[in-house]
């Protein structure tokens, strides 16, 4: 985004014309992933309430400046306006840990400050999050098939926001949703041991070097 003079209600309008149908879908998608489980009634409620609040500061932000990619700051703006409605209502949440039972510290979990970043400013950190994904499944895809489900049932356990990876799998023909760990103990097992070995195999794609 670059500085701009502030826009006009009629200049707004034509925007919302624009956006309005992307921006109820991207609030849709990001409520029903993170208010799972809501009735119906009160995910329409959300979803018209946080609609509400997006339009809101999209109107205050095209006063300052000027959205050069509205379609990719619209997604990220509906994702935090979504998970600031979620914090109010649920302020504390589980720390992550490795298989091993520690605190993990890696840079796919989301993790949210208490300041709400501008979204025009991780609109890069989200495009680079997503080439990193499709790189590291392209690497995935090339491994042993225990290993390589090993490392997506992984995957799919630590990433809390599953859009990003489900974009990246859909890239490679892969349904995220059919991808879970054995219900079998002994079949887990031997799926939890391929991790380690997969992730040491991984550290030496190129593509992959240094993350």
């Amino acid at each position: 985004m670059s500085g701009a003079s502030p826009v006009s209600l009629n200049t707004y309008n034509r925007f919302l014309e624009a956006h309005l149908v992307y921006i109820r879908e991207q609030v849709s998608l990001n409520v029903q992933i993170y208010f799972r489980g809501c009735s119906p009634e009160i995910l329409k409620w959300l979803i018209d309430d946080i609609m509400q609040e997006l339009l809101i500061k999209l109107w205050q932000t095209l006063q300052r400046q000027t959205i050069e990619n509205p379609r990719a700051y619209i997604r990220i703006a509906a994702r935090h306006e979504t998970i600031s409605h979620q914090r109010k209502r649920k302020p504390v949440y589980r720390l992550h840990t490795d298989d091993n039972g520690e605190i993990y510290q890696g840079n796919l979990i989301g993790h949210y400050n208490s300041i709400e970043p501008d979204p025009g400013e991780i609109v890069e950190q989200e495009e680079n999050l997503q080439q990193f994904l499709e790189a590291l499944i392209d690497a995935i895809q090339k491994l042993p098939p225990i290993q390589r489900k090993a490392m997506l049932c992984s995957l799919k356990t630590r990433i809390d926001n599953p859009i990003p990876l489900r974009e990246a799998c859909n890239k490679h023909n892969i349904n995220l949703d059919a991808i879970h760990w054995p219900a079998n103990p002994r079949e887990l097992q031997k799926i939890r041991a391929s991790v380690t070995i997969a992730r040491k195999k991984l550290r030496l794609v190129p593509a992959l070097a240094g993350s």
